[in-house]
């Protein structure tokens, strides 16, 4: 198991973060809410609801088992990484669209979406840290 952790490190990384991800909204409530909500903004306030928290829960988890057992069967550790990715990019838009609409500077949550994102991106165009380029 070690050697299947250093090989697919990046995608084990991922999975944890949107476990954690996933951890945090079923945890905390209204992260997203605000008061004056028009139609736009209480779309993007579901993204903190239950069943999308058990989403990025189950993605996550499906990105460190495959990463773990080195899981090549039906192409796992890919389609893992899309997942993590399409979650990561809707929340990034999330953030931004709730950095937009309140005052003040940009939040942590957006900083850190844009750094997963990248990280994702950065390991489906190289192949490294998720096992892609070993058979």
């Amino acid at each position: 198991m070690w050697s299947n952790f250093k090989r697919n490190w990046l995608l084990i990384w991922i999975g944890l973060n949107t476990l954690s991800l996933g951890v945090f909204f079923i945890y905390v409530s209204n992260f997203l809410a605000d008061e004056d909500l028009d139609h736009a903004r209480s779309l993007f306030t579901h993204f903190e609801d239950p069943d999308m928290a058990i989403l990025l829960v189950i993605v996550g988890m499906t990105c460190v088992l495959s990463g773990l057992w080195h899981v090549q069967r039906y192409k796992a550790q890919a389609a893992s990484l899309v997942m993590a990715g399409g979650m990561w990019s809707m929340y990034l838009v999330t953030f931004i669209f709730h950095d937009l609409h309140t005052p003040g500077p940009i939040d942590f949550s957006t900083m850190y979406a844009i750094a997963m994102f990248t990280a994702i991106v950065m390991a489906a165009l190289t192949n490294t840290g998720w096992g892609g380029g070993h058979q």
